[in-house]
This record gives structure tokens, sequence and C-alpha cells, in this order.
């Protein structure tokens, strides 16, 4: 696969997507549907063993995740669309665990520091993931999957074929849905069959389809200083200072430069984004 276009910001998918009106804005409605029956042949249970760095858990082969129904959401830690898809991934993953699901965050960088395995290690503790994660500095399971997104989320049966995907954020009763019927066709017991609900807050609050395109840069922000406070660059928030660092550290200044943005812009954006954000 090209990498150019693995590597495509999340922010020109997301103009092109707004271009268009189109459902592959990655702050906007996922795109779902059933899996492509080529992809669909592929083994992904063992293509997710290909990584051999994991957190929460030891290394998952396809032989211990068998009879079992799978979610695999890759993300990576300062993307914000990844972020809002967290709370519903942790209550998943506690509400049917019991049931056979098991949910597996893939980390893929889209940047060089999201490669750094102790910063990423850090951020899933402070975000409270709890459910295994893979390691997927390489790109190796990204490209086993045909994935071109981030978040993306692929439903595999007991049997081990993936059903059903979705790209990007929303539809989220849809996928519940999903993952009920998977469980039950496996034969398991006690399915719930209620939707949760679930309120995110902070840099996982749902996105403002009314103002998709600010309201993504602010949170977009929060992730930054958010990542800024994992990795103890910031020893505290202040709107003035964490714009500075938006605009001198980890691609802050790349980021602004595409955004047009000035300081001021950064600091008055940055004073909103940091509403209900403490240090992590």
């Amino acid at each position: 696969m090209n990498m150019a276009r693995l590597h495509t910001s999340r922010r020109r998918w997301l103009k092109a997507a707004l271009l268009v009106a189109g459902p592959l804005a990655l702050g906007g409605t996922a795109v779902v549907g059933a899996f492509p029956v080529a992809l669909a042949q592929a083994a992904p249970l063992r293509a997710l063993s290909a990584s051999p760095d994991w957190l929460n858990t030891p290394p998952l082969r396809a032989e211990d995740l068998r009879g079992k129904v799978v979610v695999v959401n890759f993300w990576t830690y300062s993307c914000i669309n990844s972020l809002r898809a967290l709370p519903y991934l942790r209550a998943w993953s506690a509400k049917y665990r019991d049931q056979g699901l098991v949910v597996i965050g893939v980390h893929t960088p889209e940047f060089a520091f999201e490669k750094d395995s102790a910063d990423v290690r850090q951020a899933v503790k402070a975000l409270g993931v709890d459910f295994p994660v893979a390691l997927d500095s390489d790109w190796r399971t990204w490209r086993a999957f045909d994935n071109n997104a981030w978040p993306a989320f692929y439903f595999i049966d007991a049997e081990g074929r993936v059903r059903h995907q979705a790209i990007g954020e929303g539809n989220y009763d849809q996928s519940e849905r999903t993952i009920q019927k998977l469980l039950s066709e496996a034969g398991k017991a006690g399915v719930p069959t209620d939707i949760a609900t679930i309120t995110g807050v902070g840099p996982e609050a749902p996105a403002d389809l009314d103002d998709l395109g600010s309201e993504t840069l602010l949170q977009a922000l929060a992730a930054r200083i958010r990542h800024g406070v994992v990795a103890g660059e910031l020893a505290a928030i202040d709107a003035d200072e964490a714009a500075r660092y938006l605009l001198t550290v980890r691609g802050g200044l790349k980021m602004a430069a595409r955004g047009g943005a000035s300081f001021e812009t950064l600091a008055a954006a940055t004073r909103m984004a940091l509403r209900g954000l403490g240090p992590a």
C-alpha cells in the first residue's frame, strides 16, 4: 500500500469529506457495512498475532481468540476522533466480556512520536484503556486489514470471520447491535439487549456536528495538550503556555500552519478546548 496515502493527514480527509458532503468524515457519521469477501477470508485473527508487543495482556494468538467475538479498533492516542470512540469501547468491553466479547485496540501511529511505546503505555493508562492493545508501530496489522482510517472498527464473529466494519465515528448503536447479534449467533447466554447510554467528557465528548471544523481543531488542541501532560512535557495547564507549546513542539507548528491559525486564535481556542480537561 502506498505509504503517502497511508499518511494522508486526518485534516485533509476531513476537508475532503466536508467538500463532498460524504460519509467519510472521521469526525462525522461512520461508514458501515459488510466486510469485503476477499478480506473476510484473510484470517484476521492471525493478522492480529503479527504484533509482537501488547499492553494489558500477554501477546494474543489466533487460538487464544477462537470462539470469541472480537472487536478490533484501529486508533492512535493523539487522534481526537480515536479518543471520542474510547467511551464506547470501554463500555462494550465491560458489558459483554462475560458473554465472550474481546475488544482489541490496535495502536497504529500517524506521527513519529506516537511510536514511542513508553508514551503509548502512559497514554493507555491515563485514558483508562483496560482492554488489550496491540502496538502496530510498523503498520503491519494496519496493512493486513487494508485499513485506511482512524478510528476504524472490525467486528469478527466466533468463527474468525470479519462480518462488519465501521469507519470513523458514529453509528455506535448499530455497532452495539452487531455485537449482540454475533454473540447470540455464537450461542452465548445472557446477552444484554439494551443499548449502553454513554456520555464522553473532555476530549472524549461527542463532536459538535453543527460546527465540525472548528470543533475538530479545538479538540485536536486538547489532545495535543493531553499528550504533553502525559509525557511530562507540561507541568501545569495554562492556555497561553499551551498554545506556545503547540506552536513549537511535536508537530504543533505544522498543524497551526496548515490551519492558518495565529497565536491569538490558538490561545483562544485552547482556552475553550481546556474546559473540563485537567492533568491526566
